[in-house]
Parts: C-alpha cells; structure tokens; sequence
C-alpha cells in the first residue's frame, strides 16, 4: 500500500496538480478525492478534459489548501528522520550522497540510525517530500500576504539559463521558485512570472513591488602602472560614495524610506562632478609630479563622471518605482517633521491604502503629523513603529509592511550563490527537479528563524 504523500512525492507533475489532506489525496484543481493506491488513476485523473479545463481556468475558488499538521501527522517514524536527515544535510551544505560514508558513524553511535536509508532513497523519496512539506507551508504563509517578487537569472556551469523567483513579506525573504528557461526574454520571463503568481494561488492586487535587473554591463579598463596612483586617490575622494550605495545592500533593517533621499544625494554629486570633477590639490600635484597634462585628466575626470551621470538618468531618474520611494518617506517620522508642508496626505496617494484612505486612518494620520517626537526615537524605524501600534494600529501595520520593502537584488544574488553551491563541478549530473528542490531548500532553510531556533535548542 503507497502512502498519500509518498505518491504524490514520486513526481513533479503529481505535486503541481494534488494535495494531500486527511491522508487522501485530492485533486487542487478539480476538489474531488483521488484513489492514491493506484497510479493508473493518478494519471488518468490529470489527463481528463475536465482537469485541464479546471487548470486553465485556474478558479481560485476550486483551490484548495492543505493543512500542514495533517500532512506531516501522516509520516511514520522512518520517514520523519529521514526528511529530518535530507534537511540537516541541505541545511549544512552537505550534499546527500555523504550519507554513505556517515551511515557507519551513524549506526554505532545514534539510537534509530538503522532507519536512515541510502543516498538514492534520500533523493528520490525523501528529498520531494521535504521539498513538498516546505512548498506548502511557504503557500500557507502567504494567503493574503502583501508582496514584493524579485527575479533574475544566471547561466550554470551546464550553460542553461536558471531563473529564481523570490517573495519578500513579513519582513522576510523567499526563494519561491527556480526555473530553467531555453531562451531568456521578455515573453518567457513574463510568462514565469504569471506561472508562478497563479501556483501560488496570488492575488495581483497583494503584488506591490517588483524588482528585477535590467541594467546593462559596464567595460572596466585595466589602469596602467603609471596612472595607478592617480586613480588610487581617485578612489579614495569616491570612497563615500561607494559607502554610500553600500546602503543599498543593506538587510535586517528597515531602510525602504532613505531610499530615494539618497538617490536625490547620488544625482547630485554625479550632477556636480560633471562640471566639476572632485580632484584634489593631492592630485593636482601629484599631476605635476608625474608631468601629466591636467587639463586632460580633468577632461576625463569629468568624462566619467558625465557617463555615470548619463547611466544614472536612464535607469534611475525615470525608474517607475522612484515614486513610489519618494511616496514612502512618509513612514519616516523624520521627514514628516521636517517641513508641515509634508503633511498633506494626498501626496502619497500612489501608496494605494492612502488613495481612498478609511475614516480610521485619516484620524490616524492627522495623530501621527502631530506627534512631537525626540529625534533620538527614530533610530530604528521597525522600533518606532511597533512602539505605535497601541495608539496607531492601523496605520502602524501599513508602515511596517512598506518600511520592509527589498531596495534591491542582493537578495536574488545570495540565492544563486546557493544554487552554486549545489552545481560545483563535481556535481553536474543532477537533475534539474532535483536541483530546483535542493536550491528552494538551501535558500529557505537559510532563512528560516524557526529552523535556526531549533538548532540552538539542540545545542
């Protein structure tokens, strides 16, 4: 007899088209029970004109969830430390087939090791179902969850063209999916994204922000020994710049509403170095030194700084999302106080709970540019706002929603790190469903605080 969940971890199509809850299995398009003991039914079912009208139409009201406890309730003993081990070893980084030279530690010194199974056992049975247990609590949590999706894609060691997806929400980071895609454009990344939108059974109305890269690469040109101390100073009158654009990789703290003060900073000093590059009298004389034409090197000073200024208006001064950041300052208690004329709450209309506003956050509004604040208080604007939920509920819950926001794809960049890890050169022959479970695994478990609370419990 085959267990529910077992059947449905034996292929990505059955878990792409069933669920199971109360130890049946069910059809999430159809909401009908499927006989799980034979196959010939599962794959009948998915091949009827009914299932794929159903699916097509993609009815959320025929979606159903699974309950998660009644799903990992149906697991026997072997199972559970067997999707435990496939976790631990994704979680360490450490590929499965390892289990084969751990089992004989394992069996002399862990009580139960004997119900650890092989390598190939722990991939084709027990990864799919750590995986699934993981996908559908990831779909639990975000029913009705405001989010933010960034994309972006890499190409392999195997030359394919591997897409992530992520979801930001609560103020944490998802990896929701991973695709390989044969060619990259706009209609296959549209049509990933719309894919992974309806799998995750998300209402386009709860999409807020996306993030994807879509700047073009720059040529750097190796300096000459000649002109490297030059540049060297250069480097160092560009350092607060640079310190400054490490805000954006910012993570762990709410920085959503300094975003576009410090593009406004950017914009000016590129402005400025246009007509006036910032060259030193340290560099002036060491010009001198080397016998160097200044007037050239201003020239190109300024010629660079002309070409960033240039990058800077195409993809950032008419970016469609930098209205939206000057809109959310509005969360920063700082710039409220700053000028009364910022307290006109039609200004932010684009955030859209502020465009047909409730009688219950107008009031709330109208407390919130009152308040006369020490400007200590607002060092740390999560603090700040959960400090005014007691008297600011409603407008407290959409600040901490929009103060989260990602700034930008650092995110996605860790998560291709991991899927690194997971293809290294002697790994290459993985499947790609495999690889797609493995990287959602690494990425998540991660990220996941209750995992990470676990661990510390066992230490």
């Amino acid at each position: 007899m085959v267990a529910p969940h077992i059947r449905l971890s034996q292929s990505a199509e059955y878990r792409e088209n069933y669920i199971v809850q109360e130890n049946k299995l069910w059809c999430r398009f159809c909401n009908v029970e499927i006989d799980h003991e034979r196959k010939n039914s599962v794959d009948k079912h998915i091949k009827t004109l009914k299932h794929l009208n159903n699916k097509n139409k993609n009815n959320s009201n025929l979606l159903i969830q699974r309950t998660l406890p009644s799903f990992e309730n149906t697991l026997n003993e072997r199972e559970k430390i067997n999707k435990e081990i496939v976790e631990a070893f994704t979680y360490a980084d450490i590929p499965l087939e390892k289990i084969e030279k751990l089992k004989p530690f394992l069996l002399n010194h862990c009580k139960n090791a004997g119900l650890i199974t092989g390598a190939n056992q722990l991939r084709e049975k027990y990864l799919p179902l750590s995986y699934e247990i993981a996908l559908q609590k990831l779909k639990n949590d975000v029913i009705n969850k405001i989010i933010c999706l960034t994309i972006d894609e890499t190409t392999d060691r195997c030359g394919r063209h591997a897409v992530n997806i992520l979801f930001s929400f609560d103020n944490k980071t998802k990896l929701a999916k991973t695709e390989f895609l044969s060619n990259v454009n706009a209609s296959s990344i549209s049509q990933f994204v719309m894919n992974t939108i309806h799998f995750y059974n998300i209402s386009y109305e709860n999409i807020i922000f996306f993030i994807s890269d879509n700047a073009s690469y720059m040529k750097l040109a190796t300096p000459t020994s000649k002109n490297k101390n030059i540049l060297l100073i250069m480097i160092q009158k560009l350092k607060r710049l640079i310190n400054d654009l490490e805000f954006f990789k910012i993570r762990n703290k709410a920085i959503a509403p300094f975003v576009y003060s410090r593009i406004v900073f950017l914009q000016a000093f590129l402005s400025s170095g246009t007509r006036n590059p910032p060259i030193s009298n340290e560099i002036f004389q060491l010009l001198n030194e080397e016998n160097q034409d200044i007037a050239s090197f201003v020239s190109l000073f300024s010629r660079a700084f002309i070409l960033a200024n240039e990058k800077c208006e195409k993809h950032i001064s008419h970016h469609p999302a930098l209205l939206f950041f000057k809109a959310i300052q509005c969360f920063d208690p700082r710039f409220i106080q700053s000028n009364s004329s910022n307290h006109n709450m039609e200004n932010y209309r684009i955030i859209k709970e502020f465009y047909l506003p409730t009688d219950t956050l107008i009031q709330e509004w109208a407390i919130y540019c009152g308040l006369n604040e020490s400007i200590e208080e607002f060092d740390d604007l999560d603090l700040y706002w959960r400090g005014k939920r007691h008297i600011l509920p409603e407008l407290s819950s959409l600040a901490l929603i929009y103060i989260w926001l990602p700034v930008s794809g650092v995110d996605i960049e860790r998560s291709f790190s991991s899927y690194k890890s997971i293809l290294s050169d002697r790994r290459v022959s993985l499947k790609e469903e495999n690889i797609q479970m493995l990287n959602f695994l690494y990425f998540n478990l991660s990220n996941n605080d209750d995992y990470n609370n676990e661990l510390m419990i066992y230490e």
